[in-house]
């Protein structure tokens, strides 16, 4: 069961650096709304992202609003030294990525 779950959560991790969802907490906390409205993606899908998100350590959330772990801002934004996107990028053209 552990390889499915591993499965999921990649897909996950991809849909969300396609959809910006890593970029939009790049400055600061926000709260999913905020975060579907940087991203232009529907706020109650964008909420049960974070969600996952959270359950695999991307993001933590305090009080209504979501940050990026230190992992995340190591690794899942365009501007990091060593960015994990090229991956992601390959892996969403070998796996049809998840449509929003």
């Amino acid at each position: 069961m552990l390889d499915l779950i591993g499965a999921v959560g990649l897909k996950v991790v991809s849909t969300a650096m396609r959809a910006g969802v890593f970029t939009a907490l790049e400055s600061q906390a926000k709260t999913a709304e905020e975060v579907a409205e940087s991203a232009g993606l529907d706020a109650q899908i964008t909420r049960s992202l974070l969600r996952l998100l959270e359950a695999l350590g991307y993001v933590r959330q305090k009080n209504s609003q979501f940050e990026l772990t230190p992992m995340s801002m190591k690794w899942m934004l365009p501007t990091s030294d060593a960015p994990f996107g090229d991956f992601l990028r390959f892996y969403d053209e070998v796996v049809p990525p998840i449509t929003l």
